[in-house]
């Protein structure tokens, strides 16, 4: 005789389960549970609490991947290319001079800002209090310091004495 089983479906604990096996998965991986499904409920201070600790964790890889993926092969290619001579490298077997053709900075994307206008004050309080420099705030937002200051210095030289910085006016230039 052939039954039918009722699978009483939809399970009401079904939810639970997966955000249960979820949360294991962010603490065996090191990612907080807002971040791993996207969906943050808590205030503006745990979402923010939770987004630094995922960018700990990511900055940790990001320097791994770095250190053992993306600087060996980088300096391969410049070693193969100054050993075909397709780079001049005075000097380059010298163990000291060596590490300066070889040395690289690599700069990765930024952490997002939950609250941007928060972020710049504490940047602007940082800075004035002397615990950061500009430079250092630039790079901890994953920028070059140094072509941002010429770009500054570029946009300053078009300005338009007078002119809002908004740009307005149809951008006119000098």
């Amino acid at each position: 005789k052939v039954e039918s089983v009722t699978p009483g479906r939809p399970n009401s604990g079904f939810d639970p389960f997966v955000q249960a096996i979820l949360r294991q998965v962010g603490i065996a991986i090191g990612l907080p549970y807002e971040v791993l499904v996207q969906h943050f409920q808590s205030s503006y201070s745990a979402s923010r609490a939770a987004i630094l600790e995922a960018w700990k964790f990511f900055k940790l890889r990001r320097s791994w991947l770095v250190r053992s993926y993306c600087q060996p092969i980088y300096e391969w290619i410049i070693e193969e290319a100054i050993v075909r001579g397709l780079l001049s490298a005075p000097g380059f077997n010298d163990p000291i001079k060596r590490q300066i053709y070889l040395s690289a900075e690599w700069i990765g994307a930024t952490m997002q800002s939950i609250d941007p206008l928060k972020d710049a004050k504490a940047d602007e309080i940082r800075l004035k209090s002397g615990v950061a420099s500009r430079r250092s705030i630039v790079e901890e937002q994953g920028r070059d310091y140094e072509k941002l200051r010429r770009e500054i210095e570029n946009e300053m030289e078009h300005v338009v004495p007078g002119e809002s910085d908004s740009g307005a006016k149809n951008d006119q230039r000098r």
